[in-house]
């Protein structure tokens, strides 16, 4: 008996059985089993060599052997051969057009200098400095009193402004930075679905994007615009969990890029819940065969591997929980340790205010927003983010391109499942549930329906737009001896499609990054006057030797901008900040009033200004709308009198300009500064500084800041 086995070249499938065999000596030859046609004809049988010695056993072993590495090897890569389209370089250059236009927008920032960030601009340069040094365990503010999940986005931003010194440049930078990463990642993951001319269609139609959202937007640092593309690049990425034979890579990944838009902004919490729980479903869905045969059973059956089991699964699933458990470790400790927790905070908000958003104010909201992607077809610019009007001023019937984006997918798949295209239809499945997702997350809002709070699911057009690629595009044709896809047999057939695509990617690249070059830079105008305006109204003071700790109170709501501004300017040269227990929620705990303040600063009023300053403060300056206020040093006398408005008794410079504030609740009006030196102002009593009656208490709601 000897063992013998049978593996076909190119087969998965190994059969193993015993044979009855015949130990044959060395000096005989193999026995050569004849054709029907050398039997026929007598063809005489293979001879011996001159020294009488056959074959041996194991030479013939090494012969077969010798054959069968011949002819598994390669074929050499030609020009149009599936190992050229999944070459990095061929991957890398739609990639890097994609995310041209953004790095362009970074660049610039750097070039540009002389940024002053000013409300919720400051407030984040602020929480990226103490998210890094760990004094800040959560995310942005939100105007209801809570802050958002997780600090990772500002993580981020705090090491590209570490590595930038601190500039204001240098966290412009990362945020284009952090958006260039994303929109390179959604052109990588396209191509993964199906090598060739997916990578660069999808760079085509980011771009479009792109230019829909705008430089006003990708310009600036503000949360509601730094989730767009990486929401557009989850829903990618869970096309390409449900489709890869291997999905623990894919699925740590999408976790990474689903933690990162719950921690950045919480109302993207319906779009990673839903596409999390299908997930699974999309997977079994997606290798569900129907048998052929005529016998008795199932109709269906599943392909081996539909669940997580296939790879290393150990590895991959403790991979998993670990990264998990790191990005969600700064939340988690926050709620351990303070009572009651962000978290609890939230879940009281959600479970006490419920969304009062009509149904079809909800649908109108989403045909305007849908209907502004790709290529700008609803808005110019971001001047209208915050009016609501315009968000559901036109019926859906006017505008149904959210019904349109829904049919679009819900054909893609149709046909992917007609032509038996498992990523297409994986892909488009995957849209449509995202988008109605976007959709069902418009209804949930609370308040009003501001454009910047839902202006990012429009990105969610990208992974649409690739799926009817994939369906409508002939499907590869397989090359003999490739386990790889060949490229798509469009290009294959027609050789100018081959080009035409790179070459309309090339010049929608040239067009969006020359216009991000020409057009303003958000954050130099207007709010950087301010941020620079109400740093000066009070530096003096600040800057002085005696001053170790500032304390500053806001005395509305609508005196956080001001007021962020110059904590963010006092903190960058050395100054310990303290704010109000009312407005502590803007920053986070570490602001919280707790040493002896050498100066106090109250900024307020607007409206309601009282016409005088208030006890044992003087006032230095009028900026946004809102009149700041500081306590001269302690220790010397009291003031002889009242100041009255507007006439201080210091050196006056009046900056005068139609510089208008759109933001609700900033009246249009001149932007009027007073500048004053802190030696030529009449000494305060030796009231601590903290005692001043202050005017006001911020309330609850935030009115939403907009960048003019």
């Amino acid at each position: 008996m000897r063992y013998v086995s049978a593996v076909p070249r190119g087969s998965e499938l190994q059969v193993f059985r015993w044979a009855l065999t015949r130990r044959l000596p060395e000096s005989k030859p193999l026995p050569t089993p004849k054709s029907r046609a050398a039997a026929k004809s007598g063809a005489p049988k293979p001879r011996a060599s001159k020294s009488g010695a056959a074959t041996p056993v194991r030479a013939a072993t090494k012969t077969r052997a010798a054959g069968t590495a011949r002819a598994n090897k390669p074929l050499p890569a030609r020009a149009n051969s599936p190992a050229r389209a999944n070459s990095p370089a061929l991957v890398g250059a739609p990639a890097v057009l994609a995310a041209m236009p953004l790095l362009v927008v970074a660049l610039r920032a750097v070039a540009t200098r002389g940024f002053w960030f000013w409300g919720d601009q400051a407030l984040i340069d602020i929480e990226a400095r103490d998210s890094l040094l760990g004094r800040n365990l959560l995310g942005v503010y939100d105007r209801y009193g809570w802050h958002h999940l997780g600090p990772l986005w500002l993580l981020l931003l705090g090491v590209s402004r570490w590595l930038g010194g601190g500039s204001p440049e240098a966290v412009i930078f990362g945020s284009c930075a952090l958006q260039a990463v994303a929109a390179a990642a959604i052109v990588v993951v396209a191509a993964r679905l199906r090598p060739g001319l997916t990578g660069w269609w999808a760079a085509l139609v980011l771009l479009g994007c792109e230019w829909s959202l705008g430089l006003d937007r990708l310009g600036t640092v503000w949360a509601p615009y730094s989730i767009a593309l990486p929401a557009a690049l989850f829903v990618l990425l869970i096309a390409y969990v449900v489709v890869s034979p291997r999905p623990w890579a894919a699925t740590v990944a999408a976790a990474v890029c689903g933690t990162f838009l719950l921690q950045t902004d919480i109302s993207t919490g319906v779009l990673v819940v839903v596409l999390a729980l299908a997930t699974p479903l999309l997977r079994l869905v997606t290798r569900a065969r129907r048998r052929t045969g005529t016998g008795a059973g199932r109709r269906w059956s599943v392909q081996p591997g539909w669940g997580w089991s296939a790879g290393n699964w150990r590895l991959g699933g403790a991979g998993l929980v670990l990264m998990l458990g790191v990005l969600w470790l700064p939340p988690g400790i926050e709620q351990l340790t303070t009572s009651p927790g962000n978290v609890v905070q939230v879940f009281r908000f959600l479970s006490t205010h419920p969304a009062d958003q009509s149904f079809e104010s909800s649908l109108n909201a989403a045909g305007t927003v849908f209907g502004s992607f790709p290529l700008r077809t609803g808005e110019r610019s971001g001047k209208r983010d915050a009016d609501p009007n315009w968000l559901i001023g036109k019926h859906i019937w006017d505008r149904p391109w959210f019904f349109a984006y829904i049919l679009l997918t819900i054909g893609a798949a149709a046909l992917a499942v007609l032509r038996r295209q498992r990523q297409a239809l994986a892909l488009a499945a995957t849209s449509c549930i995202a988008i109605i997702a976007a959709g069902w997350s418009f209804d949930l809002i609370y308040g009003p329906l501001y454009p910047y709070l839902v202006f990012w699911t429009g990105a969610l057009v990208t992974p649409a737009w690739v799926a009817s690629w994939l369906a409508l595009a002939p499907a590869p044709r397989p090359v003999p001896g490739r386990r790889v896809s060949a490229l798509l047999g469009l290009a294959a057939e027609r050789r100018w499609a081959r080009f035409a695509v790179p070459v309309a990617t090339l010049a929608a690249a040239g067009a969006v990054s020359a216009a991000f070059v020409i057009y303003p830079f958000p954050l130099s105008g207007v709010t950087s006057l301010l941020g620079r305006r109400s740093w000066q109204a009070v530096s003096a003071d600040v800057l002085a030797p005696r001053v170790r700790t500032l304390y500053i109170d806001l005395g509305s709501a609508d005196a956080m901008p001001e007021a962020a501004s110059i904590a963010d300017q006092a903190m960058e040269r050395g100054r310990r900040v303290e704010v109000n227990r009312a407005a502590l929620y803007f920053f986070d705990p570490s602001f919280a009033p707790t040493a002896k303040a050498q100066l106090k600063v109250l900024v307020c009023c607007g409206e309601h200004d009282p016409g005088q300053p208030p006890h044992g403060l003087w006032f230095s300056g009028r900026v946004g709308g809102q009149l700041i206020y500081t306590s001269a040093p302690p220790g010397g006398a009291r003031p002889s009198g009242p100041s009255q408005f507007r006439q201080p008794a210091v050196r006056y410079a009046k900056v005068v300009g139609h510089l208008v504030n759109n933001s609700p609740g900033h009246q249009p009006d001149e932007l009027g500064l007073a500048v004053g030196q802190s030696a030529d102002r009449p000494a305060e009593d030796r009231d601590p500084v903290r005692h001043g009656p202050p005017i006001g208490r911020p309330s609850l709601q935030v009115d939403p800041l907009v960048k003019t």
